[in-house]
């Protein structure tokens, strides 16, 4: 008799608990963040880039708000790819890591007549805070033109 009552005992318990376990999945118990926000603005362009024409020279166009914006999440995902002048007046993001860049133009195969000018960070955004970035221009490409001889390559063959 002991025995029964006992095992009706451990059946009702298992049934319980069994029930409250899949009661509780219903339920999304993981915390809420508050959403945080990114603040963007552009430092001076250096006068060393300006002063002897070098945007104008290379056709980049000098009007920051054409400059191409870029915030992705760390893993991946696009927030904003566009250009800087229309971009929303407040980015609202969920809290983690953010790559954000501003380019001049969009970076295709190395072209030796045009620098491309810029800025990247890494921002880190936590829960009801804003992050200010400001981007610092600077020319982001380059690259090295070799020309050999015939007599080079016949000496250093490898």
């Amino acid at each position: 008799m002991k025995r029964k009552t006992f095992s009706a005992v451990a059946s009702v318990c298992a049934a319980a608990i069994f029930t409250i376990a899949a009661g509780c999945s219903q339920f999304n118990l993981e915390p809420v963040l508050e959403p945080g926000t990114i603040s963007l603005a552009i430092g001076d362009v250096p006068k060393e880039l300006v002063s002897d024409g070098t945007f104008l020279k290379s056709g980049t166009d000098t009007d920051t708000n054409n400059f191409i914006l870029t915030i992705y999440s760390t893993s991946g995902e696009k927030i904003y790819d566009g250009q800087y002048g229309h971009r929303p007046e407040v980015i609202v993001v969920t809290p983690g890591s953010y790559d954000v860049g501003l380019y001049s133009t969009r970076f295709v195969p190395p072209a030796f007549s045009k620098p491309q000018y810029g800025d990247e960070q890494v921002v880190v955004v936590n829960a009801g805070e804003t992050v200010s970035v400001k981007f610092i221009c600077s020319q982001v490409n380059s690259g090295v033109r070799l020309r050999t001889s015939p007599d080079f390559l016949t000496a250093y063959p490898d």
